[in-house]
């Protein structure tokens, strides 16, 4: 029996850039070349929204969009917003960029759409443990699973540390490129 091969746009917007890709869904292989450009400043919906369409009409797409999204996401709702703008909070994100593009979003976590990524094609497969995937971009995710199931949206990288400064704040690709550091000091 032959398994029927499903194609999907992966969108990943980050803090600092937005890549995309033509994704194979049952190996996970790339389909097209990953394209990049950067996050607009503000990172308002609306300004995320003309570039998702220009994605879009990059790849000459019109089928399902997967997109990872740095925050969390609850039913379908934005609930936070740390490296976008606060105005996506309370936002039923899915919703407003199908309704924008015409193209069905399926959306969440960015750490937690990474993390899937790699409990079904990566180190993670058929590991029925505790699993942590780390996330160092602009800002620091986390993606955490128990016995094969996601537990939704850990955002470890906002935990407090030190004088009720977040995690990220200290650890992110960010730090490491803004404080001038080598791979080596900033490990």
């Amino acid at each position: 029996m032959e398994v029927e091969t499903v194609n999907i746009l992966g969108i990943d917007v980050g803090g600092t850039s937005i890549k995309s890709a033509i994704v194979e869904t049952t190996s996970g292989e790339l389909v097209n070349e990953r394209h990049q450009v950067f996050t607009p400043r503000p990172a308002t919906p609306e300004a995320i929204g003309k570039v998702l369409s220009e994605v879009l009409e990059h790849h000459g797409w019109q089928g399902p969009v997967g997109m990872g999204f740095p925050a969390a996401i609850q039913h379908g709702i934005t609930r936070t917003a740390s490296n976008v703008d606060k105005s996506f909070i309370g936002l039923p994100i899915a919703e407003y960029y199908s309704a924008l593009t015409g193209t069905p979003f399926f959306i969440a976590n960015d750490a937690d759409v990474a993390g899937m990524a790699e409990m079904r094609f990566g180190a993670g497969k058929n590991n029925d443990g505790v699993v942590l995937i780390v996330t160092i971009g602009t800002g620091l995710g986390t993606a955490l699973f128990s016995e094969g199931r996601l537990q939704p949206n850990t955002e470890l990288g906002h935990v407090y540390l030190e004088n009720g400064h977040e995690a990220e704040h200290f650890a992110s690709e960010a730090v490491r490129v803004a404080q001038g550091l080598n791979w080596t000091e900033w490990g």
